[in-house]
């Protein structure tokens, strides 16, 4: 059960898992007691059965929470304003979206931010501070879909964000407090689809969709292992039982092939190198990836420190739960808990 003074959760809702942190206050500054993570089903079966218990006596029977989503759909691109007249055009933002990006702008929720500070695009401020933008949303359908669900799960969202746009405000602000200079490549892998940013701690660089995720790992895996079928090999994959390390390299081919064309991209246009990478939302069942993928692209995981991090934040880890914390594949949830917004450092040093 919840302690009286709890108030609330962070949730992440992700491609392969579900991530909860149980908090002392939705408003800061935070302790989080608790930390959760379930397998991922199509009706959040794991979510409701976790939160029922907890609201049985409550009225009404809800748990607040700001809530992270990863929509099938989900997109961040990143694109240049060349003409501030242009971009006054009403029509501009659209024609961006459905033009260059070939994605249907009715179908889809759209927000357009500064690529630099993360606010929101506005014709109200000079154009010439708001010239690199990102453009983030997904489809309109799976953005109430996920919402609807968390309801039927007891969880009222009391915001409901786009989960990689908040990991990447977080890792910028996680460079600035590193003092990291360089770069970093920072990979989403969903099951059709993926993602590839590349990120300092002065903006959001360099966006790229890749068009393979981790199901393109499951051919591979039947093939190399001589599965009769490929329902096998994903069951397998799924298990959490074989090490996939060794043949690592082989299995995330296709996914390699891509990062590789969009590093080369980045390093031939800015003439900067990149040497660390972090991959989000990473599974238990897929720990090999992020190894893996930095071994094969000739790079290192970047290195988190997160419990000093989070405490610069305000945000700190009961002791029960210090250990759990420090791993790396909670830092999507932690970057709904704070603002990252890069205007100017700020933060305590404890």
């Amino acid at each position: 059960m919840l302690s009286k003074k709890q108030s609330g959760l962070f949730v992440e809702v992700g491609d392969f898992s579900i991530l909860v942190a149980q908090v002392n206050s939705l408003d800061g500054p935070l302790v989080i007691e608790s930390l959760k993570s379930f397998p991922r089903s199509e009706d959040l079966s794991h979510l409701q059965a976790f939160a029922a218990p907890l609201v049985e006596r409550k009225t009404p029977r809800f748990l607040m929470a700001h809530c992270g989503i990863l929509p099938p759909s989900r997109f961040i691109r990143r694109h240049s304003i060349e003409s501030a007249a242009k971009a006054k055009d009403p029509k501009y933002l659209e024609e961006v979206v459905t033009q260059q990006f070939r994605i249907d702008a009715r179908q889809n929720k759209t927000a357009v931010i500064n690529a630099v500070d993360g606010a929101e695009f506005s014709l109200d401020r000079p154009i010439t501070a708001q010239k690199e933008l990102l453009f983030a949303g997904a489809k309109t359908v799976e953005i109430s879909g996920l919402q609807s669900l968390l309801v039927k799960s007891h969880i009222y969202p009391r915001s409901l964000q786009l989960a990689p746009v908040c990991s990447l405000g977080a890792m910028q602000d996680y460079l600035r407090w590193k003092k990291y200079e360089e770069p970093v490549l920072i990979v989403d892998l969903g099951r059709k689809n993926g993602h590839a940013y590349i990120a300092s701690r002065n903006q959001v660089d360099f966006t790229r969709p890749l068009e393979v995720g981790v199901d393109s790992v499951v051919p591979q895996i039947q093939a190399e292992l001589g599965l009769k079928d490929e329902e096998s090999a994903r069951k397998l994959l799924n298990s959490n039982t074989f090490d996939f390390t060794e043949m690592g390299s082989a299995l995330l081919r296709k996914v390699l092939k891509e990062l590789q064309a969009a590093i080369g991209f980045f390093e031939v246009q800015t003439g900067l190198g990149l040497t660390h990478i972090h991959v989000l939302n990473v599974p238990d069942n897929l720990r090999w990836v992020p190894n893996t993928l930095a071994k094969s692209l000739g790079h290192q995981p970047l290195p988190m420190e997160l419990v000093p991090w989070l405490n610069a934040r305000d945000i700190r880890l009961a002791p029960e739960v210090a250990a759990i914390g420090a791993e790396s594949r909670w830092f999507g949830l932690y970057s709904l808990m704070g603002n990252f917004s890069n205007k100017g450092d700020g933060a305590k040093e404890k």
